[in-house]
């Protein structure tokens, strides 16, 4: 928890909320609206996304929102697997290190380039240094903030089918509604 709140990983920035999901209160009003460029892509040296994941840049076309997304919940984090914004990290260590680096860095395939150079980058995405211990320590934390009994609870389930390669796998279940 020293690590997740203090100032050398800085992670409660951007997940200071009371769900650990929303910016710290001593933000500057810009950075309040919880929208991040956690520096995953540059493509082309520019901080371009891949066009099918550009963030908040879709809704608003100004280039500063290029990348950027709304921050997550940390609750029940690990049963959000994959993780990122795109669902192309496969291990919490993996993105820790990311954020470590200050930035993504991809050496091959259509969306290379290094995140830490994002023209449009959060400045709270610094970097740091950790050792193993500090790693392990921290990815604790975070499966600290799972509550098992939150994801089985019947009365918090959705009421209506969810499929899986198109089989249910909630039955019972409503069907889906129509608005017409």
């Amino acid at each position: 928890m020293d690590l997740f709140y203090g100032s050398k990983m800085n992670c409660a920035a951007c997940h200071g909320g009371l769900f650990f999901d929303a910016p710290a209160a001593d933000l500057l009003p810009e950075q309040r609206h919880g929208y991040f460029n956690t520096r995953q892509y540059n493509i082309d040296k520019m901080g371009n996304h891949p066009p099918e994941s550009t963030g908040l840049f879709s809704q608003t076309g100004q280039s500063e929102d290029m990348g950027r997304f709304r921050t997550p919940s940390l609750r029940n984090l690990t049963a959000t697997y994959p993780w990122s914004h795109d669902g192309t990290h496969l291990s919490l260590e993996g993105r820790l290190a990311d954020y470590a680096r200050g930035g993504r860095r991809l050496d091959s395939g259509p969306h290379q380039g290094d995140g830490h150079d994002n023209p449009h980058k959060s400045n709270l995405i610094t970097g740091f240094e950790m050792t193993d211990a500090e790693e392990q320590d921290l990815i604790s934390f975070l499966h600290a903030l799972n509550d098992d009994d939150l994801l089985v609870a019947p009365n918090l389930a959705t009421p209506f089918c969810v499929t899986r390669r198109g089989v249910v796998i909630n039955e019972p279940c409503e069907p889906p509604f129509s608005l017409d």
